[in-house]
């Protein structure tokens, strides 16, 4: 079974600017901007069910995934030093492309048997795929929060009909 995909991407700091620099917590009235995004401390997420148009990182999703496939997308906040839950995610969505906006370079993100045996990890230091229906956790060893993107796709656990 496989976990995670590395992408490499020549503009990921552009990327990673344009979402740092897009307020996505506007339309949330109970929490603060994006500098403070969500409670330090926390591990906590939020969902959009529509990308929004940000030029580089619509440049790049065209350029490498099928596009039509994209359901919505979380950006999810682990707090400094905390770790999730070991856990699948209950979407229908089994892939998730991963696009580190924060602090990711400071964690991990691990896949465990049913009997809690470590099988692979990754640092999320650029753009994976990574399979989210299989058991994981996300550990940040870092002092501030690690922000990411997960930007999910219909049904296919096909990663061959995502990926262009």
């Amino acid at each position: 079974m496989q976990y995670g995909k590395r992408i490499e991407i020549n503009n990921l700091k552009e990327i990673q600017q344009e979402l740092i620099n897009y307020n996505f917590f506007k339309a949330v009235p109970d929490l603060e901007s994006f500098n403070g995004p969500l409670k330090k401390n926390s591990t906590s997420g939020i969902t959009f069910s529509t990308l929004p148009n940000l030029p580089k990182l619509k440049e790049f999703l065209e350029s490498t995934v099928n596009t039509n496939l994209i359901t919505h997308f979380h950006i999810i906040n682990i707090g400094p030093m905390e770790h999730s839950p070991i856990h699948h995610d209950d979407d229908d969505a089994p892939w998730g492309l991963n696009i580190p906006i924060l602090n990711c370079e400071y964690s991990n993100t691990i896949w465990y048997d049913d009997n809690d045996n470590e099988l692979e990890r990754i640092c999320l230091d650029t753009v994976h795929f990574l399979n989210t229906v299989a058991m994981h956790q996300v550990l940040n060893h870092c002092d501030e929060n690690r922000l990411a993107m997960s930007i999910r796709f219909a049904g296919t656990h096909d990663l061959d009909k995502i990926i262009k």
